[in-house]
């Protein structure tokens, strides 16, 4: 007797894979016709994932005309995480958990390294827990595919043998070891790795099978059979009485030639492996339902062989009507940048809901493509399930969980410190609404100070000196001016708080995992005391901690940070598809979730080379010769998976496929199937256009082209009178001629700009420092100069220096060029003190004037005024930076100087009457070398000092009166300094926008 040959059918691409198989299972397949059923309760459905299980319990509710009906036992055939995927083994042995399975490996890569220092490799791991991490991490996959492919390790030996570099060598022995301690240690808790329990539990599954013990129908529907378990599984399925195995979209046009030409990269070489296993021909098998005939047939030209298609010129040529057919509601969208294509696609998708009922997906594999449209869709406030889930690390405990180890890892820097402390569920037992403006004032007052060091002492003395320059009446910002006593205890206590995360952590110090990962736990429960935990992502949190905790024992002693940076890792590998109310007629799904899911529109999306498909990678372990030696598929099998995903999306009724041009300033090229498309459509006489849709990009420019997006005009701001500052410093003046908008922001809308976080040295405190060091040596000298000169000077130098030591720049580059600048200035100051009668320092005053009725105010401070013998002044002014000259002076641009000049002509210094002045001098004291000068201020045109402190006196008095006027605008820009220089309000005034726009400054 014929043995009864498999029972395989297939489903064609384009057929709505689940409600054929629906229909056909209503109708009682895969019995024989006339044959007696049993309840449909009994019946089994094996299907690739779990939402196709789940659609297909839907589907055939559906199906049914939504009377209640017993469903078939629907489940996914390789999800062995669900204890009920498979009828399996009782005595089957438990399998390691995933974590279990990092920590084991992750210990045998630390085991290696210490018995192989001398190997750069080992070095690597020694040194680096982040690169033993990611090397234990890829090494997971390696053994997975290996255990998955039940691929056997004993060929290392033929490995060796073959012409490989040192660190391919290097890798053989690591994988030695892993071959054989990593069963011993598996066998030694009664445990089996992930990929042996699963292979052993379809084996099982489809011996059990095999042997009669399925009495009732059971069919598997939607497997390619790329893991030879599986293939086993589907065999028993296929030769059971009442078994049968559904292919989805078998290539049933292809010529044989083409058929025996398929390589590993082609979208049908998972089916022909399977076919092959069951000793079928692809003419045995049968097809269930219609497919999209037009469609399929173009998707198995568009993957021809590359060595059959010189056919392409007849056969395309012949059928081209039938390709014609097939390019109707196919179009492809070729947008600029990654931005428009994000925008495009949210567009198709919400441009479905237009239509009652009507459904939309977008597949792809790129999740920043997936993570762009979502954003755009929220423009409509339109949340759209995504099969991928989302990072846990983004919420709950997982979140805090991530600032805690970046606290740790970067020694408390500013950074992480506010990244923690603003993480809303952090409130380290303090009230949150409290806690919010202590962090707030602390990150004002001192986070955003000179030279925060890291490290908790680093803080301390942060605070401390932002405290004691609160005291001492010093000017800070604006904020902080404003704080009191109470609220500088308020921030020492947080840092207080702050500093206890790290009790008992000894950063240096090795300890069990187990020991470090309890403390880490504490640090969890200090720094969020009153947070909730019944949510979904602090479930999926608790269980995680539970699993590490669990698998704890298998790692090495390590340091703290070591230990955070592993439990990261398992928690950036973890999402959560979180209660957010979705469209129920959206989606974005992945490849493998795609195959069987209906929709009417479907968008495949991120078609660009090196994404779909992704780049072949074989690993940083196996080479491809390697992979040979050992019998591993070589990477282009993900390729021919990928494709077959590919092909089936391309069947649905109406497609669109779209790419970029570039993503940021890089350029993309499409997918090779996009080119092959294209290839197609021109071999057989078509158009390009027939599939271009530039509608789409066009409206996504839109969006931002309306004429209520117009990029905005220069700001031109005209406060009442009542507003407008009546007071200005010296210093303000000129503000106001080159960036009157400056004077507006700070003196009118009162804003202060934030200094940047932990503030680095820069050229603003180096002339604090040296101003504050001469102004004291000044003031210890006001009459005669002293015979300590220097030393006097070095000694005020060390006192304004001392706090800022700490820091690297200002230890070995400021403080020597402040020592060779005081030898400088004290050796100059021997002859600059010549007809000196007296000198002031740092000395304040001011002058009042009347303009159109009203008084206003100059006020400043000095850095010098010499008395001088003949009963006039000169005026100082001490520059670190390049000093103006004296064109930029008598221009006016710079004219702090001359009014000065003023102040102590017309108006009142402390404790001086009056006087002429007989001479202005900038004074270079930045210590490089041969910047060390006097420049005396010459008028130009043969002015005297006196009459260009009158010229410019008058010149301030017209000024103001131009903006003692409610018309005048305060502009932006008006005369900078550098015009590529990068101004303290340019973001308020939005400079960019308005210069991209065509204004001019």
């Amino acid at each position: 007797m014929t043995p009864r040959l498999p029972r395989v059918y297939n489903i064609a691409s384009g057929g709505d894979f689940l409600d054929v198989l629906a229909h056909y299972i209503l109708n009682g397949f895969p019995y024989e016709s006339g044959a007696p059923r049993v309840a449909l309760s009994r019946w089994t459905i094996l299907l690739p994932t779990r939402r196709a299980a789940k659609q297909l319990g839907l589907t055939l509710l559906r199906a049914t005309g939504q009377r209640a009906i017993l469903l078939p036992q629907i489940r996914p055939i390789g999800d062995l995480d669900d204890s009920q995927a498979l009828n399996q083994d009782a005595e089957l042995p438990a399998s390691i958990s995933s974590t279990g399975q990092f920590f084991t490996i992750l210990s045998l890569l630390d085991q290696w390294a210490k018995e192989n220092p001398l190997i750069v490799l080992a070095q690597e791991i020694i040194n680096s827990q982040t690169q033993a991490i990611a090397l234990a991490t890829s090494l997971v996959k390696l053994v997975d595919q290996i255990e998955t492919e039940e691929v056997n390790l004993a060929k290392i030996g033929e490995a060796y043998e073959a012409d490989l570099s040192e660190h391919r060598n290097a890798i053989l022995s690591l994988l030695s070891i892993i071959r054989n301690e990593l069963p011993k240690r598996l066998h030694e808790e009664s445990l089996l790795s992930r990929p042996d329990h699963r292979n052993r539990a379809l084996r099982g599954e489809a011996k059990r099978i095999a042997q009669g013990s399925q009495r009732y129908p059971i069919i598997a529907a939607g497997s390619t059979g790329t893991i030879p378990a599986t293939r086993a599984l589907l065999r028993a399925i296929a030769e059971h009485p009442c078994g049968a195995v559904i292919l989805p979209g078998l290539d049933q046009y292809m010529d044989d030639q083409a058929w025996l030409s398929i390589k590993a990269d082609h979208p049908q070489h998972s089916l022909k492996n399977l076919l092959e296993e069951f000793n079928l021909a692809r003419s045995e098998v049968t097809n269930l339902g219609l497919g999209n005939e037009n469609r399929s047939f173009l998707a198995s030209e568009l993957m021809r062989p590359t060595e059959t298609a010189d056919q392409w010129s007849t056969i395309l040529i012949v059928n081209k009507t039938k390709i014609t057919a097939a390019i109707e509601s196919l179009k492809m969208i070729e947008a600029p940048d990654r931005h428009l294509e994000a925008r495009s696609i949210a567009l198709i998708l919400r441009g479905a809901l237009e239509k009652s009922g009507q459904t939309a997906a977008l597949v792809t594999p790129d999740r920043d493509l997936a993570g762009r449209v979502k954003a755009e869709l929220r423009r409509w406030n339109i949340e759209i399930d995504d099969s991928a889930g989302e990072p846990l690390t983004h919420y709950g405990r997982a979140a805090l969980t991530e600032r805690i180890v970046e606290i740790f890892s970067s020694n408390f820097s500013p950074a992480s410190i506010l990244s923690l402390l603003n993480n809303p569920l952090c409130d380290l037992g303090l009230v949150r609404s409290d806690l919010i403006q202590t962090v707030n004032n602390l990150e004002i007052a001192v986070l955003r100070n000179y030279c925060v060091g890291d490290g908790l002492l680093g803080l301390q003395s942060a605070f401390e000196r932002a405290r004691l320059i609160f005291l001492s009446g010093k000017r800070a910002h604006t904020l902080t001016a404003k704080l009191d006593e109470t609220q500088w205890q308020s921030m020492q206590g947080l840092i207080n708080r702050i500093a206890g995360l790290a009790n008992g952590v000894d950063p240096n110090k090795k300890l069990s995992f187990q020991k470090q990962f309890s403390i880490f736990l504490e640090c969890v429960q200090k720094c969020a005391e009153g947070i909730r935990s019944d949510t979904a992502e602090n479930d999926s949190f608790a269980e995680i901690m539970d699993e590490i905790a669990g698998e704890a024992h298998r790692l090495p002693p390590c340091t703290f940070q070591d230990a955070g940076a592993v439990i990261l890792n398992i928690l950036r590998n973890k999402t959560i598809s979180r209660n957010v109310s979705t469209h129920p007629r959206l989606a974005i799904y992945g490849l493998l979730e795609a195959r069987m899911m209906p929709c009417d529109i479907l968008v495949l999306g991120g078609l660009n080379e090196t994404k779909w498909p992704a780049q072949p990678d074989p690993g940083p372990w196996l080479n491809r010769p390697m992979r040979d030696i050992f019998g591993l598929q070589q990477p282009e099998r993900e390729i021919g998976v990928s494709a077959h995903d590919f092909t089936q999306g391309l069947s649905y009724a109406q497609v669109y496929l779209t790419w970029s041009k570039r993503v940021d300033a890089a350029p993309l090229i499409p997918s090779r199937w996009i080119l092959r498309l294209k290839a197609v459509l021109q071999a057989a006489g078509l158009s390009l256009q027939e599939l271009a849709d530039h509608s789409w990009v066009e409206w996504a420019k839109a969006l931002d082209e309306a004429e209520y997006l117009r990029p905005i005009e220069k700001p031109k701001p005209a406060p009442s009178l009542k507003a407008r500052p009546i007071r200005i410093s010296v210093t303000e003046v000129e503000k106001l001629i080159r960036d009157p908008y400056a004077v507006y922001a700070r003196r009118v809308l009162k804003l202060e700009p934030l200094p940047p976080l932990a503030r680095a040295a820069d050229a603003a405190l180096r002339g604090t420092l040296f101003h504050n060091a001469i102004n004291e040596w000044n003031k210890l000298q006001p009459d005669a100069l002293h015979k300590k000169n220097l030393e006097i000077l070095l000694s005020a130098g060390e006192r304004a220096f001392g706090p800022f030591l700490s820091d690297t720049e200002i230890s070995a580059f400021w403080w020597p060029r402040f020592q060779k600048m005081a030898r400088w200035l004290s050796n100059n100051e021997i002859d600059y003190r010549g007809g000196v009668k007296h000198v002031k320092t740092e000395i304040s005053g001011s002058l009042e004037f009347v303009i159109s009725g009203q008084q206003f105010t100059l006020y400043g401070t000095a850095d010098r005024i010499d008395i001088l013998e003949n009963g006039q002044a000169r005026i100082l002014d001490y520059k670190t930076g390049a000093p103006p000259s004296s064109k930029q002076v008598t221009s006016g641009l710079s004219p702090q100087l001359p009014l000065e000049a003023a102040i102590l002509k017309y108006g009142k210094f402390e404790n001086l009457a009056q006087l002429e002045i007989t001479s202005l001098d900038y004074v270079s004291v930045s210590g490089s070398k041969d910047s060390n000068e006097v420049t005396q201020i010459i008028p130009s045109d043969g002015l005297s000092i006196a009459e260009l402190v009158d010229q410019k006196y008058a010149d301030l008095k017209r000024l103001l009166t131009s903006y003692h006027n409610s018309t005048q605008a305060y502009l932006p820009r008006v005369a900078p300094f550098r015009e590529e220089g990068e101004l303290d309000y340019d973001h308020l005034s939005r400079f960019r926008e308005w210069m991209l726009g065509g204004e001019k400054m």
